[in-house]
């Protein structure tokens, strides 16, 4: 008389099993048994994970890390997912690289930016950050145009006329003399 028992995973109806020796399974054994066999075991015994922490953890149980795929390297294995989803443990999804493939696999593609001064695309030297300049030609003339701006700015508000004066006149011979044409473009200024 066989007892009603089925299987926690599939749901089958199991059955004493007959071992090797060609005895059949006590019954204190059958009614400890849960699964009708080892694959049911494993298959119950796989849980979604619920951290990412988790996640990462049960694909380094899945996949032995022997030595890169890539690269062939042997020190710093990690398990790489292809699909970048870590809850998609599948075995074709796992990928084993050394630390230095990992990191080129995540790294972000460099910026690319437009210099403000010539307008061409280029990538910046430095990937984190944005640059505003394309070369060091472009730099000394945004910088000499720069300066242009602010010195026009700066000459109209003190008076330009008197500093463009100065500078196309000829030098006076004498002190006195020079003290007197300072004034004149002092009071010159003044008035303008």
């Amino acid at each position: 008389m066989e007892a009603s028992k089925y299987c926690r995973h599939c749901g089958q109806k199991m059955h004493r099993r007959r071992q090797p020796s060609g005895k059949m399974e006590t019954w204190t054994r059958f009614h400890l048994r849960r699964f009708c066999d080892l694959q049911c075991f494993g298959a119950s015994r796989v849980r979604v994970p619920v951290t990412k922490a988790e996640a990462h953890e049960r694909a380094r149980q899945i996949k032995k890390r022997n030595s890169c795929e890539r690269c062939g390297g042997l020190d710093w294995l990690q398990v790489h997912h292809r699909d970048r989803n870590p809850f998609n443990n599948e075995i074709h999804n796992l990928e084993v690289l050394c630390a230095s493939c990992h990191r080129s696999e995540h790294k972000a593609p460099p910026k690319q930016s437009i210099c403000i001064n010539c307008g061409i695309s280029f990538v910046a030297r430095w990937k984190r950050k944005t640059a505003k300049i394309c070369s060091a030609r472009c730099a000394s003339e945004f910088g000499r145009i720069s300066a242009q701006k602010r010195w026009a700015a700066e000459w109209a508000s003190c008076g330009a006329r008197a500093m463009q004066s100065s500078r196309k006149s000829p030098r006076p011979s004498s002190k006195n003399s020079s003290a007197q044409s300072t004034e004149s473009k002092i009071r010159e200024a003044k008035n303008v």
